[in-house]
């Protein structure tokens, strides 16, 4: 839900209000990292309801004035997290190869300790984006590679893709980075994600998730227990009346909210 833009003069586009409701998963594990120095970060212990907001702009700029006046904004509002989002780049959903201009997206990690600086925990939510998405009306939901060979050079370029911005989560210190967002055709090869998770796990010390497109995929998936947090992007009809009450939304929610349950209870007794 859109809940408010910028003045016209900004570069900024909207932020949007979202309720991150993540159902948490107990994990340890050894990380090994670069001998670079970077910000410290450290798996956080993320309560329920995270109050977060994804930041969105055309002409990636988190450290601008802007920028500050904005996380103080949604600080006012109660927002605690913001979601940062790289956008990686495909010709086609039948692309395998995934691309990104260097010079857009270096300044992440001064991004993250931006953010940081003014109080906001930052999740990194890197994106594929493809003009087939505004030309032919398709979305991430049609990336799929039945053949092997192109199925494994997609996921050779999705991980040097995910290894860039893992290297930006862990340099600026966000607390959380999602390495995946709905990819329903893409998550049903749980080997290749976990070889992914594994690659990461080396390279940023913060907690993971995956993105999934509603229950149904987020059901289907199998690398949950992987990961830190299970993640599911949520897109319910409510009601189809025009002027809806409080009941009728409620009892909207009241079955996506079970589903919900149910998926974090399955996920921990696996």
């Amino acid at each position: 839900m859109v809940i408010s833009s910028h003045r016209a003069k900004s570069r900024w586009l909207v932020w949007c209000c979202l309720l991150l409701a993540p159902f948490i998963i107990s994990c340890t594990r050894d990380v090994r990292g670069s001998d670079a120095p970077v910000a410290k970060v450290m798996r956080p212990s993320l309560p329920y309801p995270l109050q977060g907001a994804t930041v969105a702009d055309d002409f990636p700029d988190y450290t601008s004035d802007d920028a500050a006046r904005l996380y103080d904004s949604l600080r006012g509002a109660g927002i605690e997290w913001i979601a940062i989002t790289p956008c990686g780049f495909i010709d086609s959903t039948f692309d395998t190869k995934i691309g990104w201009n260097e010079w857009s997206i270096r300044d992440y990690p001064k991004g993250i300790r931006t953010a940081r600086e003014h109080g906001l925990k930052v999740m990194i939510k890197p994106y594929l984006w493809s003009m087939d998405f505004w030309t032919k009306k398709r979305w991430t939901g049609d990336i799929r590679f039945d053949d092997s060979v192109q199925r494994a050079s997609w996921f050779r370029s999705y991980t040097t893709w995910m290894i860039q911005c893992a290297e930006y989560a862990r340099d600026g210190g966000a607390e959380l980075l999602c390495i995946g967002l709905e990819l329903p055709h893409m998550s049903v090869y749980a080997e290749q994600w976990k070889t992914l998770i594994d690659t990461l796990r080396t390279i940023y010390p913060g907690s993971l998730t995956y993105a999934s497109h509603g229950l149904d995929e987020a059901e289907s998936i199998t690398f949950w227990n992987d990961l830190d947090v299970v993640g599911v992007n949520i897109y319910p009809t409510l009601s189809r009346d025009d002027h809806p009450t409080d009941d009728d939304l409620g009892n909207g929610w009241r079955p996506v909210v079970d589903g919900l349950q149910k998926l974090s209870q399955s996920t921990i007794a696996r």
